[in-house]
């Protein structure tokens, strides 16, 4: 046989063989892990629209996941917040009285979120993490229309021992770099306005709400976390301007949460699709560019 003899039959054969092996399978791109932590609103728990609450996946850690995997397609979400949940029962897995899709492994979040988060900062395949907590601290102290004072006096108390517990811990656990952003706190109970007898109640609570939320700042702020001002987002404080909502004239920060939640069209202090857009965009917009992870 000649060499070009030899040479084309050597080409077919290749050629051949092209054509009948399996391609090379392309490496399989590791997820990084975006992390929700808090209560319900870490889950997308809405209204259904006849005054039951439930869980949706649309939700701002949903809203956001969806937004990022455009520029980073292996991110894989996973919501460890628990609706319910308060500071004291992240903390120590007891006194949620929701305790909705919830069963923590360890016995609390805390327990769950930090060795979750330990083990993706070892892998080196932790992108980013969310919080929000302190709500379900607050949440019963209004009701009837009127503001229960020992109520908040002990939720306030709640939050400023077990926040900075819960911040130190969450940081610890992801890493000195890891981007983190913890949110501040809307005002449901500015819904209020809208009945004349409890107007003086809902303009108490704004003012009531800023004091807690700088607190909730300072924690944030004193664990290294981002802060993603959702109190500012909803124009909580905006109660000297007026517009009008259904007709009444009412201040801006009650529009907004009428708006945004389902405050005051169920009665249900859980944000609804613009709030939790809007959520997701506020902490977009703290979290900001950042590295995405190479995973070991």
């Amino acid at each position: 046989m000649t060499r070009s003899l030899a040479g084309r039959v050597t080409s077919q054969l290749l050629v051949a063989l092209a054509l009948v092996l399996p391609a090379p399978a392309a490496a399989k791109v590791k997820p990084v892990y975006m992390v929700g932590l808090g209560d319900s609103l870490s889950r997308g728990v809405q209204d259904n629209g006849q005054g039951t609450s439930i869980l949706t996946d649309r939700g701002y850690n949903d809203v956001l996941y969806a937004q990022l995997r455009k520029r980073i397609p292996n991110l894989k979400l996973v919501k460890l917040g628990c609706p319910g949940e308060s500071t004291t029962s992240y903390l120590t897995g007891k006194g949620n009285v929701v305790n909705v899709d919830c069963k923590p492994k360890g016995g609390s979040q805390r327990k769950e979120a930090e060795a979750f988060l330990n083990a993706r900062r070892r892998a080196g395949d932790l992108a980013l993490v969310t919080l929000d907590i302190g709500n379900n601290d607050l949440s019963g102290c209004a009701k009837g229309g009127q503001i229960d004072y020992a109520c908040l006096g002990t939720g306030i108390g709640q939050i400023e021992k077990n926040l900075p517990v819960i911040v130190k811990g969450v940081r610890k656990a992801a890493g000195k770099t890891a981007p983190i952003a913890g949110a501040t706190f809307y005002d449901p109970f500015l819904a209020l306005y809208l009945d004349p007898s409890t107007r003086g109640v809902a303009l108490a609570s704004a003012s009531l709400a800023k004091e807690v939320n700088t607190k909730v700042a300072a924690a944030l702020t004193a664990g290294k976390l981002r802060i993603a001002r959702i109190d500012e987002a909803f124009e909580t404080y905006k109660t000297d301007s007026t517009t009008t909502y259904n007709g009444q004239e009412v201040p801006v920060a009650v529009r907004r949460v009428c708006e945004l939640t389902w405050m005051c069209a169920q009665r249900n202090i859980h944000a609804n699709d613009a709030g939790y857009r809007l959520m997701a965009a506020t902490f977009r917009k703290t979290l900001g560019s950042f590295s995405v992870p190479v995973p070991k």
